[in-house]
């Protein structure tokens, strides 16, 4: 026990989870001198509770959507015929925010398409000439093969006859005993005949080869020609202008891409954009905020954790949040977003998981995030625990010889919050006495 000094410790209950310790005045009242009252130490103690715990660092932001749409257009010195909606505005997905003068370039377009119908009909009637003319052909040669063929037939019939007649008057001529002249004659004229009739039939016979091979490269060319449309050349410039000028024409009417409402506009009737984004839609459903930590806190916070969200315009009705996303590099710099305030340093976003209609963008929000918790756990305030060697105590009010005396027991340290602290060791319990503020206080000091 410390020398010279005489320690008085006074118990004080502590009502109600959160309440500090009470210096008690009167603790000293029994000191007869005022030197004497100097050389007293008031010290409380405290009890051993069970509660909930939780361990949290504060930050605060702005409430921001999820997602956020820029509206933009690639139409040059297009002028706004049409803006259907204002600032603040609540729009659909495919509503019409605004339409863009599209009279010149529907001109250019009905010019331009026209030339390429035209274009297509005279191929679409030059490739039903050559259709036709490849039929034809095929037909002609059917025509003429079979003409062909009549022709040979008929030369062979002729041949035939002619050889089948000498026949029947060489036989009646070599029957004859008296052989008459003039039958010899004509039975002469008709055998100089043959040769020729054979020759026709050669020649006959040898037409259907040419009317064949004619008639096949009649078809072939005009085959050809068919074949040959395939490889048109495309005017693919016209082509590609038409369809720039048609997605042009698209864009001079602009939707809305999703649910939201308009929290930027940069266009009125009559104007010609003078800025990329013509107006921003963003989604109110799903919204968040974006706060800056503190560099002592960035490595205590990740995603996953656990953040009690409240505004002042929504008085004291706490909303559930999650950290997102952490960025544990230390950035300057300014958001993109329309409605998203410039973040420096380490930066976190928190979902809002329960979000309600009464949280509007741009609304200041203060946010408590949960770095660890615990349920109906052991807890003693901060300042009743001391360390030494590395190791963890608290001053446990025991009985001895009929005194009151300070032991000093070794504890394990859990979740921290502002005032309370977990602990778990041997002979810790629920209402266990403890020295509520351990720093003037030695092992085996008595409480009187």
């Amino acid at each position: 026990m410390k020398k010279g000094k005489k320690v008085v410790i006074v118990t004080v209950v502590i009502l109600g989870i959160g309440v500090g310790a009470v210096f008690v005045k009167n603790s000293i009242s029994n000191a007869k001198t005022i030197e004497e009252a100097e050389n007293i130490d008031a010290i409380m103690t405290d009890y051993v509770t069970r509660q909930d715990i939780s361990d949290y660092i504060n930050a605060s932001g702005t409430i921001e959507s999820e997602n956020v749409v820029n509206i933009t257009t690639t139409l040059d010195h297009s002028k706004v015929d049409a803006l259907n909606v204002d600032l603040g505005d609540s729009v659909k997905n495919g509503d019409v925010l605004c339409v863009f003068s599209n009279s010149e370039i529907q001109s250019e377009y009905n010019t331009l398409k026209a030339a390429i119908d035209n274009t297509n009909e005279m191929n679409k009637n030059e490739s039903a000439i050559n259709k036709r003319n490849l039929d034809k052909a095929l037909a002609n040669k059917t025509e003429q093969i079979n003409a062909a063929n009549e022709e040979y037939n008929k030369a062979v019939e002729a041949r035939d006859n002619a050889y089948a007649e000498y026949n029947r008057m060489k036989s009646a001529y070599d029957a004859m005993e008296e052989k008459d002249f003039e039958q010899g004659e004509l039975l002469n004229e008709k055998a100089a005949a043959l040769p020729d009739l054979d020759e026709a039939v050669n020649e006959a016979y040898n037409n259907i080869s040419v009317v064949t091979r004619s008639a096949d490269d009649e078809i072939q060319e005009a085959q050809d020609i068919v074949n040959a449309e395939k490889y048109r050349m495309a005017d693919t410039e016209s082509l590609t202008q038409l369809e720039k000028l048609e997605k042009q024409l698209n864009n001079c009417t602009v939707t809305s891409p999703m649910d939201g409402i308009i929290t930027a506009l940069n266009v009125k009737t009559g104007s010609i954009p003078s800025t990329e984004a013509l107006m921003t839609v963003s989604d109110i459903s799903n919204v968040k905020v974006c706060v800056n930590i503190n560099e002592d806190d960035i490595l205590k916070v990740n995603e996953g954790m656990k953040v009690s969200i409240t505004t002042n315009a929504t008085g004291e009705k706490k909303y559930n949040g999650v950290i997102s996303k952490v960025v544990k590099v230390a950035v300057t710099g300014e958001s993109t977003d329309e409605m998203q305030t410039p973040q420096t340093g380490y930066t976190a976003e928190i979902k809002i998981t329960d979000n309600d209609e009464k949280l509007l963008l741009g609304m200041k929000a203060k946010c408590r995030i949960i770095i660890a918790e615990k349920t109906d756990v052991l807890t003693v305030p901060y300042d009743a625990i001391i360390s030494e060697d590395e190791k963890d105590y608290v001053y446990v009010v025991t009985e001895k010889d009929g005194s009151r005396i300070a032991k000093k027991t070794e504890v394990t340290k859990g979740v921290e919050s502002g005032y309370y602290t977990e602990i778990s060791g041997d002979g810790i319990a629920e209402d266990t006495e403890i020295v509520a503020s351990a720093e003037n206080v030695e092992d085996g000091d008595v409480i009187e």
